[in-house]
């Protein structure tokens, strides 16, 4: 069915739902079952020379513009489904993120915003706004941890994960550059969990760039693959580092989504407030149930 063809309520909110549960929930999509792509561990002086050039490279990513907007297209593609969607992005290192869709026409559908803690959400097709924590609306559209506690700024714009704990650093099976595994600290030191990597990023060592990156769960499975291509400058004299295509691949029914970045800029003066809605006159309030954790 063509979504920009047929401007009813009905299709117009199929297709922004689409958004938002294609995007937060594409690793409960996922069939955690992917073969690993890294090989033999790397140890002695290249393993040295690599926690070396991560140093760099950190250094180098603190350069980048914190906050960055873009105009998006989206297409989710799958044995069972198809789908696709436009609208605009607008991150802030390390974890906020808002997204908004919009009809042929220009109006806004629905926001969706977050700051990594909170969320809050509005429908203008039913005239509904909804907020709360982070992990209550996972519970409510059943994400799973992994997803939510990944940080959307970092890994959207391919940068090295926050967390510095390094647990491994191993040879890419198809010899296009280093994987690193690493982990937060706490969860490092969990006896169930102990020198288990949450998430590995494969580096090109010539060019200290990011181009792909996985989840692992507790049992050590892929959740999702993230790949990089099509790198964009931030800034007009800039080098090249952003993505201007996202890949997420390995999904559930041979499904893939891609997320496409156009009309790219940086923002100056980028603040929490760019992040928060609040509920129009008249709409409906519809507060996410709390969830401890």
């Amino acid at each position: 069915m063509n979504c920009r063809k047929r401007k009813s309520k009905r299709c117009g909110d199929r297709l922004s739902q689409s958004l938002l549960l294609t995007v937060l929930a594409l690793i409960s999509l996922s069939a955690g079952c992917a073969r690993k792509p890294w090989g033999e561990p790397i140890a002695g002086s290249r393993y040295s020379a690599t926690i070396e050039m991560l140093e760099e490279m950190r250094k180098d990513e603190a350069l980048r513009s914190s906050c960055i907007d873009a105009d998006v297209n989206i297409f989710l593609t799958s044995t069972v489904k198809n789908r696709a969607v436009s609208g605009y992005v607008q991150l802030m290192q390390p974890s906020s993120v808002k997204f908004v869709t919009s009809n042929p026409l220009g109006q806004p559908l629905v926001a969706f915003v977050s700051d990594g803690h909170t969320v809050q959400f509005v429908n203008t097709i039913d005239g509904y706004f909804t907020d709360g924590t982070l992990p209550s609306f996972a519970k409510a559209f059943d994400i799973p941890k992994v997803a939510y506690t990944s940080d959307w700024g970092t890994w959207l714009t391919a940068r090295l994960p926050r967390a510095n704990t390094v647990t491994e650093i191993r040879e890419d099976e198809e010899n296009r550059g280093i994987w690193i595994g690493v982990a937060d600290q706490d969860v490092k030191n969990e006896a169930e969990t102990s020198g288990l990597a949450r998430e590995h990023v494969l580096i090109d060592p010539k060019n200290r760039i990011v181009l792909e990156r996985a989840f692992t769960n507790t049992n050590g499975s892929i959740d999702a693959r993230v790949s990089y291509t099509n790198l964009l400058p931030e800034t007009q004299d800039a080098t090249p580092l952003q993505p201007g295509k996202i890949t997420i691949s390995g999904l559930d029914y041979s499904g893939k989504l891609v997320l496409e970045l156009s009309a790219l800029q940086a923002i100056e003066g980028c603040r929490k407030s760019n992040f928060q809605l609040k509920r129009p006159p008249g709409y409906y309030y519809q507060p996410l149930p709390a969830k401890e954790m």
